[in-house]
């Protein structure tokens, strides 16, 4: 059973759940690292999870050998944390009133989020006010449509809500419509009808929201999914339930709905917010936005996009953007060198201005930014770890078209 109905003595159960804290801690650095791509960085953090695991057993066994256990009343608490624990989320979403999930959710998306504060905050006040209770009946908990040019940072955003809302990047489930543009797709979705060759097979989409109905469910590349898929999603967003090919119903109440396209980016990527007054810029950055939800409509029809609770425009990075972005990896690559071979890696401006030219390209936006620096400074560091001596720390530097750590 998830609960049990007897409890530690008190001293006994201040140590048990001090290594249940540290091994919940080095879970949490374990994703942090599996989030940041620092695979290395997430093996250590792994295995501090299996020898925490391994001494939480031995104290188990200890303590049935000792005191014997007090029994103790099992509380409203202890049945949420068990069920929190067995859906894989966090206890504030079954308790109403508790904000711990929403808690700074802004800022900490903005630190994986960069140049997009408005789809940020567009994203956690709509949240806010699924939390106290502004949404109608069975709808999804929310729905938003994240739109802009490529590799700004929407798919990102998706991630990185799912992992901060519900504790586990794995709580993302994601359908790359690509796959969906042929009127068949709807039976990828649902399922085989009866008599269809596939109809007894297992259906991953379903079972994978039955296993975790608290889940972000993104739909990437909307745009490129056939109308009869795009169909499916008036139904969903409006009763927040599928029926499936067997005829059962799955329910989205709980879950977070994300569609991406890039439709319209062309009118975001046009010169014309460099230069002029603020109240200038303003009205050129509203006149782009108008233009994208025109050709939404378009597309999609008003139909479905009045049922979609936020529509979030990505604007294109800027120059301090990518920066920023390079800064915080080499951040990331930095403490992981730190942590495994004792040195840490600081850039100069020069260096990071480099491989912000070389690096972004407005087609592609961030998306190859990460893969370039760990090529640059992989090199490196491969050269570096052949020295017999090694500093402390390391300086990132760009002259003479090349790269060089001092």
């Amino acid at each position: 059973a998830a609960v049990r109905a007897t409890r530690l003595t008190p001293p006994i159960e201040k140590k048990y759940q001090e290594l249940l804290d540290k091994q919940a801690l080095y879970e949490k650095r374990k994703e942090e690292a599996i989030l940041a791509e620092a695979f290395d960085e997430a093996m250590k953090w792994k295995t501090k999870v299996e020898r925490m695991e391994k001494k939480i057993a031995i104290f188990s066994k200890q303590q049935e050998k000792g005191p014997k256990i007090t029994p103790q009343k099992v509380g409203d608490q202890h049945i949420i944390d068990a069920l929190a624990r067995r859906l894989g989320i966090d206890s504030s979403f079954i308790v109403v009133d508790d904000w711990k999930h929403l808690h700074n959710l802004e800022e900490r998306l903005r630190t994986h989020v960069i140049g997009q504060d408005e789809a940020v905050s567009s994203v956690v006040r709509t949240l806010r006010q699924a939390h106290v209770g502004l949404r109608k009946g069975t709808k999804p908990l929310a729905s938003f449509l994240f739109v802009g040019p490529s590799g700004v940072g929407k798919t990102k955003l998706a991630k990185s809500l799912a992992r901060e809302l519900y504790n586990d990047e794995k709580a993302l489930i994601n359908l790359n419509m690509s796959e969906f543009s042929e009127a068949h797709g709807v039976s990828k979705i649902l399922g085989s009808p009866a008599g269809y060759i596939g109809h007894k097979e297992r259906n991953h989409f379903i079972d994978s929201l039955k296993k975790r109905p608290y889940a972000v469910v993104l739909f990437d590349e909307f745009d490129k999914a056939h109308p009869d898929v795009r169909k499916l999603l008036l139904q969903l967003l409006d009763e927040g339930t599928l029926t499936d090919s067997r005829g059962k119903k799955v329910h989205f109440r709980h879950a977070v709905i994300i569609l991406t396209s890039t439709l319209g980016s062309m009118h975001l990527t046009k010169n014309g917010l460099g230069f002029g007054s603020t109240t200038t810029k303003q009205q050129a950055k509203k006149a782009q936005h108008h233009a994208v939800i025109k050709d939404l409509k378009e597309t999609f029809g008003v139909e479905l996009m009045s049922r979609i609770q936020s529509t979030c425009v990505f604007s294109p990075l800027q120059e301090a953007h990518i920066e920023k972005i390079i800064r915080n990896h080499i951040t990331m690559l930095s403490d992981h060198f730190f942590a495994t071979k004792d040195f840490r890696i600081t850039p100069l401006k020069t260096a990071i201005t480099k491989l912000a030219k070389s690096s972004y390209a407005p087609d592609t936006g961030a998306r190859h930014i990460e893969k370039m620096i760990d090529d640059v400074v992989h090199n490196l560091v491969i050269d570096l770890l052949s020295q017999e001596e090694r500093k402390k720390r390391y300086t990132l530097k760009h002259a003479n078209e090349s790269f060089t750590l001092s």
